[in-house]
């Protein structure tokens, strides 16, 4: 019997994108149905993003010249981590997909982790959350940390983890891991103290699960906590998170004319158009200090 050549939570779809916007902006189909969008019919041109008189076009068009598609990629999984083909990793589209801990968690459990969409992020109602946008999960006496949806966004693509070892004592404020993005190496900061009682292995090989599948896969350390740690239910981390996103987006568009759209969702690649200002501006959000550029 002939094995499968890719994992079968991968599915594709085609997106609809105004080449106008800075970034890829979004053009989502209920909008489009609803009037909202001017990108479909004849009043395409008065769209303040239609470049007025730059095009000779035939005036019987109903669709703006400006629309592009595109095909995306998402896991079963992970139905809001959308890809396109150069992000998708390396078990995805090859017979090896059942090496993926994603794939294995999912055909031996079936278990979903409780998350919802907030303005485009995933947000998990079943963890606790620090500052920094890391997520806090205890049991029996330890506590298991990783970068929520938006940190792991602002973060970057990240290409390479080290972790403190196994038995390292950490404090607030010292570093207990380094990530290597496309843009820049960074250290991140400790939330708590304690004493690291595990680490991550499976990102020495897979650092790409950090992103795109933040809340299990992804996570980081495990640590025995010494003394208090202050954290943010469910309920008030998502308050925070959401004045994050919209702070975000105010200085997305002041430094790059980047402006939220649809209701608050922006594109999340984003960190390659803030280019060198990039680790100064996410410093606000995350506990991080750059170390020099990838």
């Amino acid at each position: 019997m002939r094995s499968q050549k890719k994992c079968p939570l991968l599915k594709e779809e085609y997106l609809l994108y105004c080449k106008n916007f800075p970034l890829k902006r979004t053009i989502y189909s209920e909008n489009v149905v609803k009037g909202d969008e001017k990108c479909v019919g004849k009043n395409y041109r008065e769209c303040s993003l239609y470049p007025k008189g730059s095009v000779l076009e035939d005036e019987k068009r109903t669709v703006c010249p400006f629309v592009g598609h595109t095909k995306l990629y998402f896991c079963t999984s992970l139905p809001l981590r959308k890809m396109n083909e150069r992000d998708i990793s390396p078990f995805c589209n090859t017979p090896n997909f059942e090496l993926c801990p994603v794939y294995q968690k999912e055909s031996s459990e079936g278990a979903k982790e409780n998350l919802t969409s907030i303005h485009g992020f995933q947000f998990d109602e079943t963890k606790d959350y620090l500052d920094g946008h890391l997520w806090l999960k205890k049991k029996n006496g330890v506590v298991r940390i990783g970068f929520d949806d938006f940190g792991q966004c602002i973060l970057g693509k990240v290409r390479k983890v080290i972790v403190k070892e196994k038995g390292s004592r950490i404090t607030e404020n010292t570093w207990f891991a380094k990530f290597r993005t496309e843009e820049d190496e960074l250290e991140v900061y400790a939330p708590i103290n304690g004493v690291i009682e595990c680490t991550n292995e499976v990102l020495n090989d897979m650092p790409f699960l950090l992103n795109v599948d933040p809340y299990r896969n992804g996570w980081i350390i495990e640590v025995k906590p010494e003394g208090q740690i202050h954290t943010y239910r469910a309920e008030e981390a998502k308050k925070l998170l959401i004045n994050d996103i919209w702070k975000f987006g105010e200085i997305l568009e002041k430094e790059a004319g980047i402006t939220m759209a649809d209701g608050g969702e922006f594109v999340k690649e984003i960190r390659y158009v803030l280019k060198e200002r990039g680790i100064c501006l996410i410093q606000g959000f995350l506990k991080v200090r750059g170390l020099k550029g990838a």
